[in-house]
């Protein structure tokens, strides 16, 4: 196998594991696995307890509309679906490895397969908890060489990583949601600042103008978790997060070793100070602590 091919193979599966859901990730595998193989249509099967799911891309302008749904109903017929169903191995397997051409048109899935260009398929198959999902490419009877055996094979262990990438995002997300509704507004950032989930409420919090409370909850998985709550002001209309960083001033600090102690960056304390200022009508530090703590004490 060339070293293209299997460059090929793993951008494959990366673009499938960037999917939000699993109905995305479909879309995505049967596009770019029709274009790796160069195949005038792919299948992605999704069989389980709750339901059956597919989904074909190709031929474009051939496929008739309902045509995929009708063919489901004849996937009995199929050799390799009952291949894959009895003994659980992954394949590649074609139809063309268990029956004639000849036998084959005689069946109502083969006639249908026939009318649209594409006769012959080989596909494989992964377990995924208690469901069977698998993705077959279709093209004229017996024309599966062994290099696109080998490259369906192999694209079958990479897809199988990105497809349990994207269900562990869809838990996340229920946890997420889960959490949200029970701890109202909640934000979850990466380590690189990238946000990845935003509750109703915090939205609401975020796109108001009160000034808001931020409580940082960092995990071991590169994530962390930020309560937002709504700020009451003080005599001077100081948030509890502005006075918090006039507490650092004034214990000595800088605006970076204030940002390492919250979390946040010093822009962000810069920020928190502007405000400050500016409703303590003042215009450096000493004065702004002498404002905001004007007990001999400092305190």
């Amino acid at each position: 196998m060339r070293r293209s091919d299997v460059r090929r193979v793993l951008e494959l599966a990366a673009d499938a594991s960037e999917a939000p859901d699993r109905n995305a990730f479909a879309n995505t595998l049967v596009t770019r696995i029709r274009e790796l193989l160069a195949v005038p249509a792919a299948v992605f099967h999704d069989v389980g307890p709750d339901g059956d799911d597919v989904h074909l891309v190709g031929p474009a302008g051939v496929v008739p509309p309902g045509w995929m749904a009708e063919l489901w109903q004849h996937a009995d017929e199929s050799a390799a679906a009952r291949y894959f169903i009895s003994t659980g191995r992954p394949g590649p397997v074609s139809e063309s490895d268990f029956v004639s051409r000849r036998q084959w048109r005689r069946l109502t899935i083969g006639r249908m397969q026939r009318d649209v260009g594409a006769e012959d398929s080989l596909g494989v198959a992964f377990a995924s908890g208690d469901r069977l999902l698998g993705f077959s490419v279709h093209d004229t009877w017996a024309s599966f060489t062994t290099p696109k055996r080998e490259l369906l094979a192999l694209a079958r262990t990479a897809v199988a990583r990105a497809h349990a990438i994207v269900l562990e995002r869809e838990r996340a997300r229920r946890v997420l949601e889960h959490v949200a509704a029970v701890a109202g507004a909640v934000v979850v950032v990466t380590d690189d600042g990238e946000v990845v989930f935003t509750s109703p409420a915090a939205q609401r919090l975020l796109d108001g103008k009160a000034s808001v409370h931020e409580r940082r909850i960092r995990t071991d998985d590169g994530l962390t978790t930020i309560v937002l709550e709504r700020e009451a002001g003080d005599a001077h209309g100081l948030t509890r997060r502005e006075r918090e960083v006039l507490e650092f001033v004034r214990d000595g600090l800088t605006n970076a070793e204030i940002g390492d102690r919250l979390f946040v960056s010093t822009r962000t304390i810069e920020r928190h100070l502007r405000n400050s200022y500016a409703k303590l009508d003042v215009h450096t530090r000493t004065a702004a602590i002498a404002r905001a703590f004007p007990d001999a004490n400092g305190r």
